[in-house]
């Protein structure tokens, strides 16, 4: 899960697992209520998932079996393409039934995006220490050396093709790099829902509703200490007959919230 906020900054919010293959009904199951679910930042707001992506390279009609049931406005399908020239981000235009010719019905929700181009940006920002610097990379406590392993599993090596010097990404074969690529999907998701380009307005409005502290619950009209705190005047009681000191209200506990300072999250 990853947030993203202004000037492409991004605020990884959790990394985990979740068991089984994604044909099976407690996977699915498991991966729509992840769609459901929501965090709290630091400001003390709910924040729900804007949108997601979900690799449809593999299992390709297992995954659209899953992602039909979600709206597309929230759950994309993705594909890596490698090219330093491929565009950040394209809908897939001619994923067609081989048998028949025709356009398969989950290309509307199925999108290429560039690899190479996102994990040179993403390589770059890893090494930024400055938090308010462009495209600055931040991480929870909590998360293990291997998901760092995983992260950081590509390098980009040169070899020479037909006399011409070339790059391609490559990685040790014992090492498995699915943080890489839950991240690249990620900065997928949220090019879609467009955190690139959105205006100063809208980061305005996000910010408004979503890092403003909620409002506390307002005492009743006539709460007896709205009023003594008002100066109002005091009713005299019928009887002499003192009355018993009353125990002090007990006081909800204080929780310590994991900031996720973020306008989208994926």
């Amino acid at each position: 899960m990853v947030g993203f906020g202004r000037d492409h900054r991004r605020f990884v919010i959790d990394y985990f697992v979740t068991p089984g293959h994604i044909s099976e009904a407690s996977c699915q199951e498991r991966l729509s209520a992840l769609l459901q679910q929501t965090w709290t930042n630091a400001s003390g707001q709910k924040i729900g998932v804007d949108g997601a992506a979900i690799d449809g390279n593999a299992w390709t009609e297992d995954v659209w079996d899953f992602a039909k049931k979600h709206l597309a406005a929230q759950l994309i399908m993705v594909r890596g393409l490698g090219a330093d020239t491929a565009p950040l981000l394209a809908r897939v235009k001619k994923e067609r039934n081989q048998r028949t010719g025709k356009l398969l019905k989950y290309a509307k929700r199925f999108f290429n995006f560039g690899t190479s181009v996102l994990k040179m940006a993403l390589y770059r920002n890893l090494a930024k220490e400055d938090q308010l610097a462009q495209g600055y990379v931040a991480f929870p406590r909590g998360l293990d050396d291997e998901y760092f392993r995983q992260l950081t599993a590509e390098r980009r090596t040169p070899e020479k093709r037909h006399g011409f010097l070339v790059y391609r990404w490559t990685k040790d074969e014992t090492q498995a790099n699915e943080g890489l690529d839950t991240m690249l999907q990620a900065e997928a998701a949220a090019i879609k829902f467009g955190v690139r380009g959105l205006p100063e307005a809208i980061w305005a409005r996000f910010e408004a509703e979503r890092e403003t502290p909620p409002l506390e619950s307002q005492p009743e009209l006539f709460d007896a200490p709205l009023f003594t705190s008002l100066g109002a005047p005091q009713v005299p009681t019928t009887t002499s007959t003192p009355r018993p000191p009353q125990a002090p209200a007990a006081q909800a506990p204080k929780f310590t919230r994991r900031s996720s300072r973020s306008g989208f999250m994926d």
